[in-house]
């Protein structure tokens, strides 16, 4: 293929340079063409319009004529350019690519006008795997983008979109693009498995594709939690997504809003569209769209008086409707019926309401927005304790709370009604003369102006327009108020002009207006006050006669000017406005062209040059014009001076570049103020950048006014219009200069050297010259392949280590980067990592925390820096694969300073307790088990100072809070044990140390009731449902008896008989799951329905408790069911979460009592558990107790109970016997011991037991 150049293209040096020798001919056309090596194009035209022809027109030439592609100049911009389209024109696929992996942005762009490079016969380079595999690792980061985003705006090939959305699939925000190009099955088919990331605007876009998204989308989101949630957020913005639907597939979206809509109404013109061509849906629910979905005034206006009338008619029927049906809720549609058979049907629904039988229930399933399912009622549960009780110990850079709901901030206000509206109310379905009547003794009568003023409106109002009326109104207010105070005079006009639309009335009315209005300014005047409305009416009504108005009324009008746009004008009225107010504003071209601007008026004879001729010297006029965007071309020259932005320059390029004159104005707009010009100042370089151009002389101007006034906002604009060399040396230059002045100019120039054209080479470059901005700019957006290098490159210097790590991060360099950068700067390696890893849901590489965990520990961590801190402690968004080995690497960090900062990491220790690693957690409970358990540590000071006792509180003692945080911690490590060997370990190395610790503070306190709170928190926490319902741990029997043992050498159980019943439930219950467990292995796992596990446990449970009972009461007496009752309530309300399914569980583990105590014991259990459940209730009525759990267990009525009683159940019968016999014991039981809400009097039956 060959192209050649037109002799007629180049200027008196190129033929010169042809004369020489450097030609060629070409024998295939009549016209002699010639090939030019480096030589260059210079445009030819005034203005940037002409220069764009002529170079389309070489670029027309140049692509039909027989030319050597590769001889095409590519010395400057424009050059590169047109090779760029003569390529594109030949599909010069291998150019093209090449310009694809330019760094330069303008060569990217242009390349990407090859649109048939998405043609199929091209699909092997434009597929996903070609791509990411070959051309984008050679391409620039804003190229990669750059051309992403083309191939999702223009490839339209469905299978192929679905090849690039399977392919990107892991990347939602990627991959989504694609899908609105995919078929439609293929569509309707990925909504299920994404819809917890649709947003309203990706749904607009697949609705506007496929209606039938919105279908699918409702189907799937009745089936996912998550996604349900993320839609009630946003339910408005969802369901204004789908209004798209309504004009392709009107069913549909009235199906969607009858189903789910709950959020107001719709807006006018979709009412419009809805009753014009869905009639028949409308009718069939009626009621329903009326009061909650369509806009009732537009629903008027589209319907006829008849229906309007029936419509209301069966509202008033509906009582299912009686808080929203009132007089105001359907006034529009009542206001459609004549007057005088508006009055009888208002008396007829609001006064007599007759309207026949009333409708109860809707006949119809009413709207409703999805409910989250729950699938997680169950008592399994653990119960969590947040970390806010720890969050007053706050670090400085944590930011506080902003905005605190506070419900007693503000109190609610009944509105109460004026006395303007309390009277519209009372004759709100009264006639007017009823009301005239009335009311014209009233007004005699009435002393107020207020009043007064209230009876007028009311009045007014009644009139409704009606000639008859108005004139019976105006004849009272001419002959016996036309003396009121001027402010009631005005006030009575302003409602006469809006509500009735004076100026049309007859003319005897509208002379009575003019004498009540006397003194108001209505004749031009001045008046006091001045009525505007009346005044606009008098012009108005002038105008619409065709009459002139008055110099006076004339001068009023224009201090007081309007276009009466707000008027409400018909269509007859507009018309004689737009033919009449123009004439009478001609020498007002302000007023003048806000009426022609208003009212779009196009067919007055050369309009805008007139307008263009009145504006010069008028800058105000200029302004108007320009904002209204009238003769905008003709003003261009006033206009210049005047708008100065980027808009104004390039209309300047493209009709008349002697505006800009040699560079000055745009150096002086420079000086003033810092530029938002760079379009204008690329366009400059590309199309007007030959030698001694528009380009050269700006530059020249700015230069010089950098060097009279040295401001840095002239740095860029010579950047952009420099080449990148000499921008170099003039860095080179300041720098060498020393001055803080010229110093400062080089760090602006270093920031701005990314402007520059062509595109900087920084291995050719000194780094200390470009500085870090300009490295970081470059290297940033670089290309895949020179990633190695550019890490290196950075790892050079100290300095940039901040890049090297930025660039390495999630690539195969990371963890070596990270390991390199440690060593020498651990503070900025540990804020790139967090920065990166903690601020978005991420996985973080073992490896990589690893680095980041030894940091941590290593560093002091008061001492990082505040940002640092903050993402480490106070954000959410913490990798899931480290978040427990993080909280215990911050909590011993945190610890070696002050330990109420370490709080809060402990909290989230407990609640991941099972993930941490087993060392750690035993390491932190050695060392509070060493060192914590002390008397002041658990001395309730706060009881000491209720006593009036003299005692100061040690500065370092813990508090309540984290003293039980520890003794919960402790708890569950002990149930975590894996094997029997562990477990043997745990209890020799951890609970033995706890206990004797324990038990020597004990024996050292008088005041006891500090420890026994935290020991009842160390008892709740050994009930560790995580690790009953684990399979991977062993029975925790023997924690239990232990724990026992060691209790009842220091805890009386007299006094504290409670704490041990609370162990024995607690076994019992650990017991029931692993019995349910060896029953069903999987009736734990997943997130689904554990009815069934419920079920077993609570047979078991029941079964369990019963065994203890028979066999308490065996050995002792019948009374002591009711101390045994007693302790469950006290375990069931302390240790069962409280979940609906709460009371279901209670019935069956009652229930399966029954086999060892009569049901009538078993019955009066059930009744105070159910009576305890008060000070708690659950939604009975919804979840009502089934019947069938009230009923003794079939399966058990035959057995007996097992031979074997737990140990531990030995061991509490053991205490129980030695006790028993001691009345005073038993009175202790019952009087002291009970807790305060137990009602039940048995202390009597007991001890005649």
């Amino acid at each position: 293929m060959n192209i050649v150049f037109p002799v007629s293209a180049y200027s008196d040096k190129v033929l010169q340079a042809v004369s020489d020798g450097g030609y060629v001919f070409s024998k295939h056309f009549t016209e002699i063409f010639l090939i030019i090596m480096d030589a260059t194009i210079i445009l030819k035209g005034n203005n940037l319009g002409k220069r764009h022809q002529y170079f389309n027109h070489l670029v027309k030439e140049y692509c039909y004529k027989d030319t050597i592609f590769e001889s095409l100049p590519k010395t400057t911009p424009i050059d590169k350019i047109l090779k760029i389209d003569v390529a594109n024109h030949h599909k010069h696929v291998a150019y093209i690519i090449k310009t694809l992996k330019n760094d330069d942005m303008l060569y990217v762009s242009r390349a990407l006008k090859s649109y048939w490079l998405l043609n199929f016969e091209y699909s092997y380079i434009i597929n996903p795997v070609y791509l990411e595999t070959n051309l984008f690792p050679e391409m620039s980061k804003p190229g990669v983008n750059k051309m992403k985003h083309w191939i999702k705006a223009n490839l339209k090939d469905p299978q192929r979109c679905e090849e690039f959305y399977t392919y990107y699939k892991n990347d939602f925000e990627d991959s989504i693009k694609y899908l609105k190009s995919c078929s439609s099955l293929f569509i309707i088919n990925q909504v299920g498995n994404i819809i917890e990331k649709l947003t309203p605007k990706h749904l607009k876009v697949l609705c506007q594709i496929c209606p039938t998204v919105a279908k699918a989308y409702f189907e799937c989101l009745l089936k996912n939690n998550n996604a349900i949630m993320k839609y009630r957020e946003c339910e408005s913005e969802f369901f204004e997504s789908f209004k798209c639907i309504l004009k392709l597939d009107g069913n549909l979206y009235l199906e969607l809003i009858e189903s789910y809509y709950t959020q107001g109404r719709l807006s006018s013109t979709a009412t419009q569209y809805i009753v014009k061509n869905f009639k028949i849906n409308f009718l069939a629910k009626q009621e329903l769209y009326t009061s909650q979905i369509l806009d009732v005034n537009t629903l008027a206006t589209c319907l006829t008086p008849n229906e309007c009338r029936d419509l209301v008619f069966n509202l008033a029927k509906a009582e299912y409707l009686q808080d929203w049906f009132s007089y105001k809720s359907v006034e529009p549609l009542i206001k459609r019926l004549s007057l005088e058979e508006r009055t009888c049907f208002k008396k007829l629904i609001f006064i007599d309401k007759a309207v026949g039988e009333k409708v109860k229930e809707w006949p119809y399933k009413k709207p409703e927005c999805p409910k989250v399912i729950i699938i997680t009622d169950n008592i399994f549960d653990d119960e969590e304790y947040n970390h806010y009780e720890f969050d007053c110990y706050q670090d400085e850079g944590y930011p506080p709370g902003e905005n605190i709901y506070c419900p007693r901030s503000c109190t609610s206000m009944m509105n109460k009604k004026t006395m303007l509206e309390q009277l519209f109310d009372k004759y709100r379905f009264a006639g007017f003369f009823k009301t005239y009547a009335e009311l014209k003794n009233r007004l005699q009568a009435e002393s107020t102006i207020e009043g007064r003023q209230n009876i007028l409106l009311v009045l007014i109002s009644k009139s409704g327009g009606v000639f008859e009326h108005v004139e019976t109104l105006m004849k009272l207010l001419t002959e016996k108020h036309k003396n009121e105070p001027s402010n009631l005079r005005a006030t009575v006009v302003r409602s006469l002009i809006k509500r009735l639309k004076f100026w049309r009335m007859p003319e005897d009315t509208w002379s009575l207006m003019l004498t009540f209005a006397h003194g108001l300014g209505l004749d031009g005047h001045d008046g006091n006050p001045l009525c505007i409305e009346g005044l606009h009416a008098v012009i108005l009504r002038s105008i619409l006669n065709g009459t002139t108005p008055t110099s006076d009324l004339m001068k009023a009008y224009y201090n007081h000017f309007t276009t009466f746009k707000d008027f409400g004008l018909k269509g007859s009225e507009v018309m004689q406005v737009k033919k009449h107010l123009p004439t009478i504003l001609q020498g007002r071209p302000k007023e003048f062209v806000d009426v022609v601007s208003t009212y779009k008026i196009k067919d007055i004879a050369n309009l805008e040059d007139n307008l263009a001729k009145s504006a010069i010297g008028n800058e105000d006029l200029i302004n108007s014009l320009f904002d209204k965007r009238i003769a905008r071309r003709q003003l261009i020259t006033e206009t210049f001076p005047i708008k100065q932005f980027e808009a104004s320059y390039i209309n300047a390029l493209r009709h008349d570049p002697s505006l800009l004159g040699d560079g000055v104005i745009f150096a002086s707009l420079a000086v003033k103020e810092k530029t938002n010009h760079d379009r204008f100042l690329r366009t400059l370089k590309i199309y007007f950048g030959e030698e001694a151009g528009l380009a050269d002389q700006h530059l020249a101007a700015l230069s010089n006014a950098l060097n009279i006034a040295p401001k840095s906002s002239l740095v860029r604009p010579i950047a952009m219009l420099s080449s990148t060399e000499c921008i170099i040396k003039k860095i080179d230059e300041l720098r060498r200069n020393k001055t803080n002045a010229d110093l400062k100019l080089a760090s602006r120039f270093q920031n701005s050297v990314h402007t520059c054209k062509p595109h900087i080479n920084i291995d050719k470059v000194d780094w200390k010259i470009l500085g870090l901005k300009a490295v970081g700019n470059n290297i940033l957006i670089s290309k895949s392949i020179s990633l190695e290098h550019n890490i290196k490159s950075c790892l050079q210097r100290r300095v940039t280590f901040p890049l090297a790590l930025r660039l390495a991060l999630n690539t195969d360099f990371e963890v070596e980067t990270f390991t390199f950068v440690v060593v020498r700067r651990p503070k900025i390696a540990l804020q790139v990592a967090v920065s990166y890893y903690f601020n978005a849901t991420l996985t973080m590489p073992p490896e990589m925390w690893k680095i980041v965990k030894e940091i941590i520990l290593t560093l002091d961590y008061n001492k990082l820096p505040r940002k640092v801190i903050k993402y480490l402690t106070y954000k959410s968004k913490i990798p899931k694969n480290i978040e427990a080995d993080y909280w215990a690497t911050v909590y011993q960090a945190r610890m070696r300073g002050k330990r109420e900062k370490a709080m809060r990491a402990l909290c989230m220790v407990e609640k991941l307790l099972q993930q941490v690693d087993k060392d750690v957690v035993t390491k932190i409970i050695n060392d509070f088990i060493k060192n914590d358990i002390t008397v002041k540590n658990l001395t309730n000071y706060e009881n000491l100072y209720s006593r009036d006792i003299e005692v100061d509180k040690p500065s370092d003692v813990i508090n309540n809070n984290c003293m039980c945080l520890y003794m919960r911690i402790i708890a569950k490590y002990l149930v975590f044990a894996t094997n029997s060997e562990e477990q043997c370990e745990i209890i020799k190395n951890t609970l033995n140390p706890f206990f004797d610790h324990i038990e020597i503070v004990w024996k050292d306190m008088e005041d006891k009731s500090y420890i026994v709170n935290c020991l009842d928190a160390f008892l709740k926490s050994l009930k560790c449902t995580r690790a009953f319902k684990d399979p991977r741990y062993v029975s925790c029997e023997l924690i239990f008896t232990t724990v026992t043992s060691r209790l009842s050498s220091f805890m009386v159980l007299k006094e504290y008989l409670y704490q041990y019943m609370k162990i024995n439930f607690t076994q019992l219950y650990c017991s029931a799951i692993k019995s349910a467990l060896k029953q069903n292995p999987h009736c734990f796992e997943g997130n689904d329905d554990k009815s069934e596990a419920m079920h077993i446990v609570g047979n078991k449970f029941g079964e369990l408790i019963g065994n203890g009972i028979v066999d308490l009461v065996s050995e002792y007496f019948f009374s002591i069911i009711e101390i045994y009752k007693e302790g469950l309530r006290y375990f069931i309300s302390e240790y069962i979460p409280y979940k609906e399914s709460r009371l279901n569980f209670i019935a069956i583990v009652i229930r399966d009592q029954r086999q060892a105590v009569s049901p009538i014991d078993a019955q009066r259990v059930l009744d105070d558990l159910i009576q305890l459940e008060d000070l708690h209730p659950p939604n009975l009525q919804n979840n009502p107790i089934p019947s069938e759990l009230l009923t003794p267990n079939k399966s058990h009525s035959n057995s007996s109970p097992p031979d074997i009683i737990p140990s531990s159940n030995h061991d509490y019968n053991t205490f129980l016997k030695a006790f028993s016999k001691d009345v005073a014991f038993c009175e202790l039981l019952f009087n002291s011991v009970r807790p305060p809400h137990w009602k039940r009097k048995c202390g009597n039956a007991a001890l005649d037991n």
